[in-house]
């Protein structure tokens, strides 16, 4: 894999993904100029979570209370998932981009050793 591919794949798709829903959960979460950030993190991190989880119960026949019960249980699920995915994401983001980084400076360190 090379550099742009991992830089594409591991730093700007994930953190464009979550700024970009940052930017359109803001206003929901912002009341009176006080942002709850708990709030905004959650909602954010429903789309990660949702996607990694192993098991989304889907309600068949039941009643339409305790099926908008089963959905609710589901996101709320998928968001505590997703915040958890989302800081691990973004983690992965950080070190890879420290790896790319340094394997540019070592790459320069050694070319300009080469050009000697």
């Amino acid at each position: 894999m090379n550099v742009s591919q991992r830089l594409f794949g591991k730093v700007f798709l994930p953190l464009g993904a979550a700024l970009l829903l940052a930017s359109f959960f803001y206003p929901v979460c912002t009341r009176g100029g006080v942002t709850n950030w708990l709030l905004l993190v959650f909602l954010t991190g429903i789309p990660f979570g949702i996607s990694q989880m192993f098991m989304f119960v889907v309600p068949f026949g039941h009643g339409f209370q305790e099926t908008v019960l089963i959905l609710f249980f589901n996101v709320l699920i998928g968001g505590i998932i997703g915040m958890i995915f989302l800081a691990f994401r973004t983690g992965i983001a950080v070190i890879t981009l420290i790896q790319i980084l340094f394997e540019g400076v070592g790459y320069a360190i050694h070319r300009a050793g080469a050009l000697r």
